[in-house]
């Protein structure tokens, strides 16, 4: 009973710091709720719009973009045959660059490894278009080319013409060509890059690499056949048309989810964040913490009220959050699809995450100030890894973007662009749908890496405030989690105690000393107190044999100068 009318005591004293700080109560309810109120108006900013129905244009593919024939070059472009024994493949290569009006530099190579040495150590492979490898073994120059024929297109890595057009129209920001993605890695239910005929991302047409497909086919058709092909060439035309798209909604405001909500949600909590931290560094600066422990208070009790307190705070936050998010103003949400019992569930998850973040980072203060300006900068830089991760999200693993997680504020970061993809996809994300993305990372990951990381912010504080306890404080060893008796307390003496072979109270008969009450009971009985300070070889007795009861009903002072064991009797003593 007497635990829980300690926890009591300290909620009451808790909220009574609240009740007086009545600005800073405030401030913790409403700043957040202001991010809030800029996140609806950039959704009021971005409605969504019905777009009409899209028909492209038909594409050529019989020749080459009209890139090729303005990009500025000191040399030509450089068609390369593999492998370059065969002269039946330089010839199919030539007939390559004789169907484009553009002027190539035919070149072979003898195998794939020494291709790939040609592009990484030779500066003038810039200048290759394409490598065409035919999977096929020449004996010989003059072996002919079987009739079954099976080749592969090696375009450079990098994209030369679909990412000088990124910068005009409205496309994704890929670069590569994705080969390991049998879908794009955002759905949509808008058509992908919708002003662009060929097909945009990663650009096939664009880089030429359908022109050079069609033309490397052709060749070998007419190596096979000429006789058959040359009228059938003249009289075909093979056209490219992207397949319409329906009438849509276009909504741009999944950017501003992807992009910048993340940021106002993390600023939203850096209030709570700094009031913890402020509040929980400013009791342990002015000693009330020590004297609250020298009246029996256990150092749980002290965590577990103050998170209660907080927790209390953050859940009236995160309910006024989930209903502006979750509710339809104008036939538009933030969060339109989603279920918002899940909403709350995560935001709570973040806040409780917060609020640990913010009991680690007490531990390693002393001063108020300092701690709440060095917090919230902490807190910020957090969240910064999650700008490296945006840019290369799709090329991170399962396991690297778990890892990441380990940081509230980048876990907070991908859940949103996890719930933004099932809004994209028009499904939101609901409790059915929360592993769905089978064999990658998902939803329910993020929950549980946040309460993961509110476990392991919790064992940072614990262990850091018992190596580093403050001025008043006993540090324990770095090993202290390892002693029994830091679990299970001291071992009892069988034994006699020395303390107990004399009459204490003979050593509080002195005509220097007043006589003690005998009406009273004794709250603290200190009989033959000693403690001492190593220091190298030296040693420093801080206190000595020190004999003395405390009373219950009665304040008890300790006096003296400088060094006479005053603060290392109360430590002591706590």
């Amino acid at each position: 009973m007497t635990m829980f009318r300690n926890l009591k005591l300290l909620l009451w004293k808790n909220f009574i710091l609240k009740k007086r700080k009545t600005l800073v109560t405030v401030l913790e309810i409403l700043m957040p709720l202001l991010f809030c109120a800029v996140i609806l108006y950039l959704r009021f900013g971005s409605l969504p719009r019905k777009r009409p129905p899209i028909d492209y244009n038909i594409t050529d593919i019989t020749s080459l973009p009209e890139f090729f024939n303005q990009f500025p070059l000191k040399s030509k472009f450089q068609l390369v045959y593999i492998p370059s024994k065969s002269e039946t493949l330089k010839n199919i290569t030539e007939m390559v660059e004789d169907f484009f009006p553009v002027e190539f530099e035919v070149l072979g190579c003898p195998s794939v490894p020494l291709f790939e040495k040609y592009i990484i150590q030779d500066p003038k492979a810039f200048y290759v278009l394409t490598g065409i490898v035919f999977d096929h073994n020449f004996n010989d120059s003059t072996e002919p080319l079987p009739l079954e024929v099976k080749y592969y297109l090696r375009f450079s890595f990098f994209q030369r013409n679909y990412l000088s057009l990124s910068f005009i129209l409205p496309q994704d920001d890929v670069q590569g060509w994705l080969t390991s993605f049998l879908y794009p890695p955002n759905l949509s239910h808008e058509p992908r890059d919708y002003g662009v005929s060929e097909g945009g991302a990663p650009g096939y047409y664009q880089e030429g690499f359908l022109s050079i497909q069609h033309a490397t086919d052709r060749a070998i058709m007419w190596h096979h056949a000429p006789t058959e092909t040359t009228g059938l060439f003249q009289s075909l035309s093979v056209l490219l048309k992207r397949f319409p798209h329906g009438a849509y909604v276009r909504d741009s405001f999944f950017l501003v989810l992807q992009n910048e909500f993340p940021l106002f949600l993390m600023l939203s909590f850096i209030c709570i964040e700094l009031i913890t931290i402020n509040s929980i560094v400013l009791e342990k600066e002015r000693k009330l913490k020590e004297y609250m422990c020298m009246m029996g208070l256990q150092n749980w009790q002290h965590w577990v009220a103050w998170f209660i307190v907080f927790f209390i705070s953050a859940s009236i936050v995160v309910s006024f959050m989930t209903i502006l998010f979750c509710t339809e103003f104008e036939e538009s949400a933030v969060f339109g699809n989603s279920d918002p019992s899940l909403i709350f569930v995560f935001l709570m998850c973040f806040a409780i995450a917060t609020i640990f973040f913010a009991f680690m980072i007490s531990t390693f203060f002393q001063k108020a100030h300092v701690a709440t300006a060095s917090g919230g900068i902490i807190f910020f830089l957090t969240y910064l890894p999650y700008l490296y991760l945006a840019f290369t999200y799709s090329r991170r693993s399962s396991f690297q973007k778990i890892a990441f997680c380990l940081l509230s504020n980048v876990a907070m970061a991908l859940g949103v662009r996890l719930i933004s993809t099932f809004e994209i996809r028009g499904t939101g994300i609901q409790w059915r749908n929360l592993g769905s993305i089978g064999g990658e990372f998902n939803f329910t990951q993020v929950l549980l890496m946040l309460l993961l990381d509110s476990v392991l912010y919790g064992l940072v504080a614990w262990y850091v405030e018992a190596l580093f306890p403050g001025e008043y404080g006993t540090p324990k060893p770095w090993y202290f989690f390892l002693m029994p008796s830091y679990w299970w307390g001291e071992p009892t003496s069988l034994r006699k105690p020395v303390l107990d072979l004399e009459d204490p109270q003979q050593a509080l008969r002195n005509k220097f000393i007043q006589d003690e009450p005998t009406n009273l009971i004794k709250g603290i009985e200190i009989q033959h107190l000693y403690k001492v300070f190593y220091k190298g070889k030296d040693e420093h007795m801080a206190v000595k044999d020190l004999t003395m009861n405390l009373y219950q009903g009665q304040i008890t002072v300790l006096l003296g100068h400088n060094g006479a064991g005053k603060t290392t009797t109360c430590s002591i003593l706590t």
